[in-house]
């Protein structure tokens, strides 16, 4: 091509540049709302099918290149998006109208729904758009953290393991505080497994009823707030499938407060050189070193039986080797004008993080609405089963992290050749007074076995005595020689048996059926029928096999089996009668029912103890301690009730609701119960002075005032409280069967009740741009049921009256920001804040309940006192530690503590006393939060969760144990006399009580979403991608030293229950986990 080509070809691009850069101009224009032609800020404006866009100022004012024929698009959030055509003209000015579908957002609440901007009570929705795309194994995992007010607690490490739930602080001081759980519209109880039958994937939305105006519609079982799950319709049209599945790796990072190797203990020791030789006292001084020489020789011990076995164990990462989670979901939606359907089945497998640790979960839904032609008349049915499939964790992780790594896990023969050396005076093979002539190679190892087996090095002592021919350990061979070291720890098996030979198996199958007709009797005049029946099964086995239980002190080489079935059939007829009409600018919504539900229990459990054998189909018979018994229980619950919803042109709003529940459970003079309930509100933005406003686009003020009831007075229906009648109980005296009463009938015991106020309001600001929600509530829980003292003569000690009172008062405030918004980006966040105060009112009369965990050898107490929470950790405050001097053995056990500590003398008298005993803190936190943000660009998502929890305490038992604190050894036996009551066991002190304040990156989560033009290619709708992380990050206060200050377990003997709570012993560490997934419809 030549020059002059060239240059023609320049001309003629430069001129067709020119030519379209002509055709283009510069549109400018104004954006305002049609409902009051107020500008709008943020509104995106683009030319279609191309990436030129701008958004509006906050004047509404916008301007964008554009050429006439181009297709200028109009949207926001809150409002219909509106296209308009370039012509010549220079100027374009739009008017939008408001999206009513999203004005008219309707939520959920009991026995029917409402407008959102109308409802006048304290509740939170939450779509499914906000956790159907988090990969967790239950629903709850998804709230944590979104609602004021509702607090999740993840109190084990167990796959499958149940939280604990409580709403605006807990209300009862000897029943549960958890909230009811609805699926739709089918009341299930309060079990804390309930949630966990239900796949994330079939939920439409989640409505918290906070306040007992929104609560009394449930009258006798909405004291603890309601929880109201609505799960997925049908949908008109072609038949729509899905498939979300996810993929992960959970994991457990290691407490370094607990990482017991032989090379730390010995560091450890050499920092304790300088106090060992500061000890002046000689006797005190020989005493001490000499143990301190021990200390050393045992390590060599074991250093020695690790190289036996191939190394030390780390057992933290043996006991939580972590495993993954798996889910898989399936469901489809359509149908035609008359008849919708949804169906789906789901399998989720969680290996949790512990060698023993398993939950199955499968479910199947069906779901199918129809109507007539006339619409008059429409019924549908809702099938819902689940089962559950859970091996639980055998034993509590303390149990094993307190043994050492270097003990065997299975013998080889130099063990066998240590222990079978050592005989008795009589030439018996003994250690530690047990034999052990059962064991062989690939039996289970256990510290024990070692006892006396080494000697102390008599020229290094230490170390250990030496064969100087072969210069291996000199292994003795008989009782009584002197310099034999103990390396027994504890009476228990290996670390790491529990978790080999022990079966937890808990199933259950929960099958949940509604049907309904609803037919409509004249304008705005509905009667609906519903009968709903739940039927669930729990079966329970429980198993220490012979290997389990093999030269254990305590039970010999016996086997255990425990089989527990549990069955709950309740069945509900349930009539409504509804009437919803305007009138001109009188809205009326307002419903009357009647409910009958009847509710059947049994238990069966069989227990035997004492079979030399795994099988006990053939020797149940044989076994030393087999018990078998069965358990009934019915109640049967009629209640009445009704609600009026009427609003002023949607301006100024009035709710009044009432209930009376009558109960089998209580006594014949308080069987019925009466629930009302009122609340106002006014919403100030329909108001001539505001409703023009560009600042204050939503303005509504709030307040209720009501009373619920609860009558989950015990988790266990067979329990004396659901009972009013005289109970008696077989005794013998002096060769003679008699019976003697043990509780007494109480004909008035009747509802613990709850009385409420809650003032609030909902404010928004710039067309959604920024929206908070605050409430205060005052909550008091009044006639609670407790134990009254009775005189002798009555031959009981007490008797359960209605006398207590608590109250919870304070403060929630949620937000939510539509940051940024435009074609290709868009940021919006949220976060909650609660601020709950718990305070002791009433104790029938008394100041305090003092109550007491008593835990084998590690007791502790707590304290529910007048003005104080219910629960509130008590005993004596610490003052400092005992010098090492006067502690018998201060080197018993790697990391030991000492048993005993100074406390301090509060009341000044010179005495160290019960009078000296305190308050020491409470597990209620001062406040709690949440955040989430959300952020799309393009294609792009990326969200995450922050929560945290500041100012609640615990009792870190595990510190006790882990620390051998309670062992006799480490008590202070040379302390003197005159400082002898200045001491206290550390246990009764504030020595294990932490701060159980935490920071957590709840979840985190990257997603990628084909773009359409690929997805319509290849036929079909969407397909996301995602990876998600869940507590990545989580910071705990300074100085706690325990696995998870969430952990609130039942793994000691009345530990947490509403008197008892925050005590910590054996429940596991904060489990994180790694997943991706994918989102699929077609």
């Amino acid at each position: 091509m030549n020059l002059k080509t060239k240059l023609i070809l320049a001309i003629i691009l430069m001129l067709g540049i020119s030519i379209n850069a002509q055709n283009e101009k510069t549109i400018k224009g104004v954006v305002v709302s049609v409902a009051d032609n107020f500008p709008i800020p943020g509104v995106n404006v683009i030319v279609v099918g191309t990436t030129n866009g701008t958004t509006t100022d906050f004047d509404g004012n916008y301007e964008i290149k554009a050429k006439s024929g181009d297709v200028l698009q109009f949207s926001y959030v809150g409002y219909t998006t509106k296209t308009v055509i370039v012509g010549e003209q220079l100027t374009i000015d739009v008017s939008l109208k408001e999206d009513i579908a999203q004005l008219d957002e309707v939520v959920v609440i009991g026995y029917g729904d409402q407008k959102q901007k109308n409802v006048t009570s304290a509740l939170t929705k939450i779509d499914s758009e906000e956790i159907q795309d988090i990969a967790v194994a239950r629903v709850e995992d998804a709230l944590q953290g979104r609602v004021a007010g509702l607090r999740i607690q993840t109190v084990a490490s167990e796959a499958g393991g149940d939280p604990k739930i409580t709403l605006r602080g807990p209300g009862s001081i000897t029943g549960s505080s958890s909230p009811l759980i609805v699926v739709d519209g089918v009341v299930l109880g309060t079990d804390a497994d309930i949630l966990s039958s239900i796949d994330n994937n079939d939920i439409e939305s989640i409505s918290v009823l906070k306040d007992a105006s929104s609560v009394a519609i449930y009258g006798s079982r909405g004291a603890n707030g309601v929880i109201m799950v609505t799960l997925k319709q049908g949908v008109e049209g072609d038949t729509k499938f899905t498939y979300n599945t996810f993929t992960g790796y959970q994991f457990a990072t290691d407490n370094k407060n607990f990482t017991f190797s032989v090379a730390e203990e010995r560091a450890r020791l050499d920092g304790l050189q300088s106090a060992v030789n500061s000890i002046v006292d000689p006797v005190n001084f020989a005493r001490v070193n000499s143990r301190y020489d021990q200390a050393y020789a045992e390590l060599a011990a074991w250093d020695y039986l690790s190289t036996l076995s191939g190394g030390e164990m780390d057992l933290q990462k043996e006991i939580l080797p972590g495993g993954t989670i798996t889910s898989h979901s399936f469901g489809a939606r359509g149908g035609s004008e008359l008849t919708k359907y949804s169906a789906s089945v789901a399998f989720l497998e969680d290996e949790g993080i512990a060698l023993a640790d398993n939950f199955k979960k499968y479910n199947a839904n069906l779901k199918i609405d129809t109507k007539s032609k006339s619409g008059k008349i429409k019924a549908g049915v809702n099938l819902r089963g689940s089962y559950n499939d859970q091996d639980r964790l055998p034993a509590r992780f303390t149990d094993a992290l307190r043994q050492y790594g270097a003990i065997p896990l299975y013998l080889n023969q130099d063990h066998l050749d240590i222990f079978n050396a050592y005989r008795d005076a009589g030439g018996e093979l003994s250690a530690a007074g047990t034999l052990y002539d059962n064991l062989e190679v690939g039996s289970y190892g256990f510290s024990r076995l070692f006892d006396r087996v080494f000697f102390q090095g008599q020229d290094n002592p230490r170390g250990l005595l030496l064969d100087p021919n072969t210069g291996l350990p000199v292994i003795n061979t008989q009782q009584g020689l002197p310099g034999q070291l103990t390396l027994g720890l504890t009476r228990n098996v290996g670390p790491l048996v529990p978790y080999l030979e022990r079966s937890r198996i808990k199933r259950r199958f929960s099958l949940n059926a509604s049907a309904y007709v609803d037919f409509k009797l004249a304008k705005g005049l509905n009667f609906k029928q519903t009968i709903s029946g739940v039927f669930r099964h729990t079966k329970n086995n429980d198993a220490d096999f012979v290997l389990g239980n093999e030269n254990i002190v305590t039970f010999g080489d016996e086997a255990f089996r425990l089989e527990r079935r549990d069955e709950v059939n309740q069945y509900v007829i349930e009539s409504v009668l509804r009437y919803k009409r305007d009138f001109g600018k009188h809205n009326l919504n307002t419903i009357l029912g009647f409910e009958f539900t009847n509710r059947d229990f049994f238990r069966q459990e069989s227990e035997a103890f004492g079979v030399y054998s795994n099988d006990f189909n053939e020797n149940i018979a044989l076994a030393d301690e087999g018990t078998t018994f069965t358990q009934n229980g019915s109640d049967k619950l009629v209640s009445y009730f009704g609600r009026i919803d009427y609003n002023y042109n949607e301006k100024y709003l009035l709710q009044v609701s009432a209930r009376t529940d009558g109960s089998t459970r209580f006594g014949s003079n308080t069987r019925f119960g009466f629930f009302p309930a009122l609340s106002v509100g006014w919403n100030v933005s329909n108001e001539d002075f505001l409703a023009s406003s560009d600042v204050i686009t939503f303005l509504k003020l709030r307040a209720s005032y009501g009373i619920s009831g609860s009558n989950q007075i015990s988790n266990n229906i067979f329990d004396s409280l659901y009972r009013f009648e005289e109970t008696y109980a077989i005794v013998s005296a002096n060769g003679q069967t008699g019976v003697k009463n043990t509780a007494l009938a109480n004909s008035n015991l009747g509802w613990e009740k709850l009385v409420e106020f809650n003032p609030g309001l909902d404010i928004t600001f710039g067309r959604r741009l920024f929206s908070l929600t605050a409430d205060y509530y005052t909550r008091t829980s009044e006639d609670l049921i407790l134990s009254a003292p009775v005189s002798a003569a009555y031959g009981v000690d007490t008797f359960l009256q209605n006398i207590g009172k608590v109250r919870n008062q304070g403060v929630e405030l949620a937000l939510s920001s539509r940051i940024l918004s435009n074609e290709n980006f868009s940021w919006s966040a949220s976060g909650q804040f609660t601020l709950n105060r718990n305070e002791v009112l009433d104790l029938g009369g008394n100041e305090q309940i003092i109550s007491r965990i008593d835990q084998e050898s590690r007791p502790t107490e707590f304290i529910a006192r007048l003005n104080l929470p219910i629960t509130s950790f008590y005993g004596y405050v610490f003052d400092r530690e005992i010098d090492i001097d006067f502690i018998d053995n201060p080197f018993n056990r790697f990391n030991n503590d000492f048993a005993e500590v100074y406390v301090k003398d509060l009341n000044g008298d010179g005495i160290i006393d019960a009078d000296d005993r305190t308050e020491l803190g409470s597990p209620y936190p001062d406040f709690t939060w949440g955040f989430n943000s959300n952020i799309t660009y393009k294609n792009f998502d990326f969200a995450f969760q922050l929560q945290g929890s500041h100012g609640g305490e615990v009792r870190v038992a595990d510190l006790d144990q882990l620390l051998f604190a309670s062992e006799g050894a480490v008590q202070a036996t040379a302390l003197p006399e005159v400082e002898r009551d200045k001491v206290i066991p550390r246990r009764f002190t504030s020595a294990h009580i932490q701060d159980a304040s935490f920071v957590t990156l709840r979840n985190i989560t990257i997603g990628y979403t084909v773009p359409d033009y690929l997805t319509k290619k290849l036929n079909f709708d969407r397909l996301r991608l995602y990876f998600t992380g869940n507590n990545l990050i989580y910071r705990t206060a300074k100085g706690y030293q325990g696995f998870n200050p969430e952990a609130a377990g039942q793994t000691s003997s009345n530990a947490n229950t509403p008197l008892t709570a925050g005590y910590q012993r054996g429940d596991g560490p904060v489990v994180r986990t790694i997943s991706a997934g994918i989102n699929f419809q077609f």
